[in-house]
């Protein structure tokens, strides 16, 4: 047993050692050898490392559209006209959804606001 630390006369601990004998025999370098700080820091580091090689990788691909969580901006806008509609605001309603073919051109929404305005709107008695 090792020397009890100064100040400590009665430790029922032993003092620490850089080493710890997990193995049963003391020979270093043999199977079952006592294991340093410094190997066990290398297995640790190792593990790491394996780990990463499992770790998921980020690929580009087109987003699910069942998983998003927020609303894309032109999807509010849209949204915001169909309020509009829904309160009887026709000239809100209009303006919002050419403000949406002006800022989104390219947009699925911007599609479906052209498609609107080109069936004449609610005064028409036509559903979108």
């Amino acid at each position: 047993m090792a020397a009890p630390l100064p100040g400590a006369e009665s430790s029922l601990l032993p003092a620490r050692s850089p080493t710890t004998d997990f193995g049963g025999s003391a020979g270093c370098g043999k199977a079952g050898g006592p294991v340093t700080v410094g190997a066990v820091k290398a297995a640790a580091f190792v593990f790491c490392l394996a780990a990463l090689g499992y770790a998921p990788l980020q690929c580009a691909s087109e987003p699910d559209e069942t998983l998003r969580r927020n609303e894309t901006p032109d999807e509010a806008v849209y949204g915001l006209a169909e309020k509009f509609r829904e309160h009887g605001n026709e000239a809100a309603w209009r303006e919002t959804l050419e403000y949406l073919i002006e800022r989104y051109p390219n947009s699925r929404h911007a599609a479906r606001a052209r498609q609107d305005l080109g069936q004449g709107g609610p005064e028409a008695g036509q559903e979108p």
